[in-house]
């Protein structure tokens, strides 16, 4: 299994950037800044006495206006961008443990979150939805009875979004058309554990996702009516994308890590790995490489800047 999925018990250490005119890094261990209200159904005390939070991902529709999701505790964790500073925003959570993993906005009145909640039946979906003023739960779709983790969402307008993840031992997609998620074949590749952790839209018909499929890495394309598997290079034994941007349909970067021995438990470090996509073929791209690396996000704004 690659480190890029290792959860505690659902937490994962990634960002993603999304359509962002704007960028900015986020991660594991920031501080949260004080602020007047948390999560939804409680405060959280201004001043010192706020407990560490973790932010996985962010979205930009300007250079005033980002969302960053993550956790807290056991509760999700969105602070919002003016421009001049950083706030937290009220969140809704479910069950007993609840965190973000990815963030899309379209406008800054229109954004969707996606990550998990656990009760007492195990792993769910978790969709919260912006409207410009409140962040609220979105009704979410399951496959079946096995547990599901949505990991990131790209949304190209308030009515077309797309967000992948895992469910049991597969890649699970949902799609969302303004209204309702809904869940979308996903092709299968292989039978050992395949997960997708990383989506990327550009218009409605056009999305790129991408992830690990036994030990490989793992890229499929949605053409506005099904998704289909893209070969992709695996330069080592093992290799797996975390994220992926894309700034038209014949430009694409996908970032990640491979290794030359059977995965992240081996005794081989890992190493950094950077693919694009011109249109036509996915193939590696040469990067700095130190040693025991790995890439967690990726923002595209052009063919040339990334």
């Amino acid at each position: 299994m690659s480190a890029l999925r290792a959860r505690d018990p659902i937490r994962r250490g990634r960002e993603s950037v999304a359509g962002a005119l704007f960028a900015l890094v986020v991660g594991l261990g920031l501080a949260v800044a004080p602020a007047t209200s948390g999560a939804a159904g409680g405060t959280t005390p201004a001043g010192g006495g706020l407990s560490p939070g973790t932010l996985n991902g962010v979205s930009c529709v300007s250079a005033g206006s980002c969302v960053a999701v993550g956790y807290r505790g056991d509760k999700t964790l969105i602070q919002s961008w003016n421009g001049t500073a950083w706030s937290v925003v009220p969140s809704a959570d479910l069950g007993i443990d609840s965190a973000l993993y990815g963030a899309s906005c379209s406008s800054a009145s229109s954004c969707m979150a996606t990550g998990v909640y656990i009760d007492s039946s195990g792993h769910h979906a978790l969709f919260e939805s912006w409207n410009g003023a409140d962040w609220s739960v979105v009704p979410s779709p399951s496959p079946g009875p096995d547990g599901i983790t949505l990991l990131s969402v790209s949304c190209v307008s308030a009515h077309f979004c797309m967000a992948v993840g895992d469910y049991g031992n597969s890649a699970v997609i949902e799609s969302w058309n303004g209204t309702a998620w809904s869940v979308v074949a996903s092709p299968d590749r292989g039978t050992e554990r395949s997960s997708l952790d990383g989506v990327s839209c550009v218009s409605v018909q056009f999305c790129v996702a991408v992830g690990n499929n036994s030990s490989k890495t793992l890229v499929e394309s949605w053409d506005g009516s099904a998704w289909s598997v893209v070969a992709s290079p695996t330069p080592g034994s093992y290799g797996d994308f975390a994220a992926v941007s894309c700034s038209s349909t014949r430009s694409c970067v996908a970032v990640g890590n491979f290794s030359t021995g059977t995965g992240s438990g081996s005794s081989t470090p890992p190493g950094t790995l950077v693919e694009s996509w011109d249109g036509s073929a996915w193939s590696v791209v040469a990067n700095p490489n130190p040693s025991h690396a790995l890439l967690y996000g990726v923002a595209c704004v052009a063919s040339k800047s990334c």
